[in-house]
């Protein structure tokens, strides 16, 4: 038997040591490997493969967690509708029943017992859709996932509300937060300026209101709720989130104006059909493609006594910020009200000018922070 000296065990040891941790380092090198090509990952019904070209991460399967993961709180602050004339009282002030996706989830039975206890109301609000993206009943479009629950039960519910003789029936859907379509369609969804999928604090992904398949998903989820017998259907968060981190190439199209391009698509793709469009926004100027427009402001007594003595018309003139609070344009409003009041819109000119922004030609309150100073205009008739 060979002995082995104090000095050479301890060599050993030290050895030992350095290739155990050889090994842990290698190991940690091949998870980190492997993480990072993780992003390069495409799953398609062909099987799986990398795409070195691909600077997405890909989205993780969203786990249900929950039921009351899946609701979003409903905090309807100014109903206007989007028509001036004719419009009636009822599709206005509406006493509504909110049913949401944890009352679906937990059992379809109490919210049929809810409703039978509840009197005043004449509309029925229901959540069809998650934020997640999961549909609370069964659905026929492509790749689409149903939640965790009695689907069948609640297929057997809103046929029984649409079928209620008086009763309005609205069917609620997040517009743009669903993580279950951008996992299959990269290209739809917001993103960082770091090129990574944006989140909100939900984690979940949103689409883009200027993606073509975004929009082609959104006007199918409404036709098939027309065919369901909905009377409504509500796209609410109808906005882009106000965060900075999100990329967005506001010398292509703007935010808003990708906004309104998918409101006006929604509405034309509804064109013949019995069920109404309604937006959930903070984009007052959507209103015109729609029936009704939920417009979320702290300043919706405001806002509501302009659309009262304007009509909706008004909303296009207004712009509410993420503060709640709002910016009007002056100009358009004024030039609406000698419209209202007959004068051919071509015989009414805007002026580009802009006090505060020329203090050169002209004095400002704002721009002096208060200092007093004149000016005069002089209107005229040209002969």
């Amino acid at each position: 038997m060979r002995i082995f000296s104090y000095r050479n065990k301890r060599t050993l040891r030290r050895i030992a040591l350095i290739a155990l941790l050889a090994v842990v380092l290698l190991g940690l090198l091949i998870l980190a490997r492997i993480s990072y090509l993780g992003r390069y990952v495409v799953y398609s019904p062909n099987g799986v493969y990398f795409d070195k070209t691909q600077k997405l991460q890909r989205t993780p399967q969203t786990p249900e967690g929950p039921a009351d993961a899946e609701d979003y709180p409903f905090e309807t602050i100014l109903s206007a509708a989007a028509e001036e004339t004719d419009v009636d009282p009822n599709a206005v002030q509406l006493q509504g029943f909110y049913i949401s996706t944890t009352m679906l989830a937990n059992s379809v039975d109490e919210v049929r017992q809810a409703l039978a206890d509840a009197d005043g109301y004449n509309a029925v609000l229901i959540d069809v859709k998650s934020p997640l993206g999961n549909f609370y009943y069964s659905t026929d479009i492509a790749d689409a996932q149903t939640a965790d629950a009695d689907i069948a039960a609640c297929d057997a519910l809103i046929k029984e509300l649409t079928e209620t003789p008086d009763l309005i029936v609205i069917a609620r859907v997040p517009a743009f937060s669903d993580p279950n379509f951008v996992a299959k369609h990269y290209s739809s969804a917001l993103t960082t300026t770091s090129g990574d999928l944006w989140m909100d604090e939900r984690r979940c992904y949103w689409l883009r209101p200027d993606s073509l398949d975004a929009r082609s998903y959104l006007a199918a989820i409404a036709l098939e709720l027309d065919a369901r017998g909905f009377d409504e259907v509500l796209f609410d968060n109808f906005t882009v989130p106000d965060d900075s981190s999100i990329a967005w190439d506001a010398e292509a199209i703007t935010q808003v104006a990708a906004l309104e391009d998918c409101a006006e698509t929604l509405g034309a793709n509804l064109t013949g059909s019995s069920i109404r469009l309604a937006l959930g926004t903070t984009v007052p100027s959507v209103a015109q493609y729609a029936s009704r427009v939920y417009i979320t402001t702290e300043k919706a007594n405001d806002v509501m006594t302009m659309t009262e003595a304007m009509g909706a018309a008004a909303l296009s003139a207004i712009e509410v910020l993420p503060t709640g609070k709002f910016h009007v344009d002056l100009k358009a409003l004024n030039a609406k009200r000698l419209e209202s009041a007959g004068l051919d819109p071509a015989h009414i000119a805007v002026s580009p000018d802009c006090t505060c922004c020329m203090p050169e030609k002209y004095w400002s309150h704002r721009a002096t922070h208060g200092e007093r100073g004149s000016q005069a205009a002089m209107i005229a008739l040209s002969v």
